[in-house]
């Protein structure tokens, strides 16, 4: 009876290629995309396509919480409809306590 290799690496399968690998998540997917944008506003409309259309909104919290992201939310009018926007503020952008710009 033969029992399969153990999961070598021969240098041209991507590591996440391997079924143990672990995967990126939505949240993974959202905190990169936050971080390649950071300091610009974001629809939460184009978040909705790389967070999941359903589960963006529990996915940029959950950047907040687990990888301490600062995130910053606003809203506006537009006609009828109303805006939703987020930008991502990294720590060395912030000012210390007290100070102001």
């Amino acid at each position: 009876m033969s029992h399969p290799a153990p999961y070598h690496d021969p240098g041209n399968v991507r590591v996440d290629d391997h079924p143990n690998a672990p995967r990126e998540t939505y949240t993974d997917k959202i905190a990169a995309f936050f971080k390649s944008r950071a300091g610009e506003w974001i629809d939460g409309r184009e978040l909705g396509t790389i967070g999941g259309v359903y589960a963006w909104r529990t996915r940029v919290a959950e950047a907040r919480r687990t990888r301490g992201m600062r995130i910053d939310n606003r809203q506006r009018k537009e006609g009828q409809r109303t805006v939703s926007e987020y930008r991502y503020v990294p720590d060395e952008t912030r000012l210390p306590f007290g100070w102001s710009s």
